[in-house]
């Protein structure tokens, strides 16, 4: 089970069946109940980028992940709204997904440098 976020919670329950009939409830590794609270977010899927917002770019004779300047644009324009707290759901979705490319970027340079 994959939670975005756990809540704990003591319940008494004697038996794991009991947990059966409150759903959101359950076992984790010490045998403690605990309720899941599911927190949704949405995000653009960082993958949606790969074909028109990514750019490698060679420096000092290595090869690094970059945003593309039309989407390091857009990036920064909606760091922006989200400074200013104007973000529709929309644009903070785009941006979720956004950081996490710029993270997984940041991730792979880092690695690339590193082995050189």
């Amino acid at each position: 089970m994959q939670t975005l976020g756990k809540v704990k919670c003591r319940i008494h329950a004697s038996t794991p069946s009991a947990v059966n009939r409150h759903p959101g409830i359950g076992y984790d590794q010490n045998e403690t109940l605990f309720r899941t609270a599911m927190v949704t977010e949405l995000m653009v899927q960082p993958s949606s980028w790969v074909e028109t917002g990514i750019a490698v770019e060679t420096v000092r004779g290595l090869k690094l992940f970059k945003f593309t300047k039309e989407l390091q644009d857009r990036f920064e324009e909606l760091i922006e709204l989200y400074k200013q707290e104007q973000l529709t759901d929309e644009q903070q979705a785009e941006l979720k997904g956004l950081t996490e490319l710029d993270r997984i970027f940041t991730l792979l340079n880092a690695r690339t440098i590193a082995d050189s």
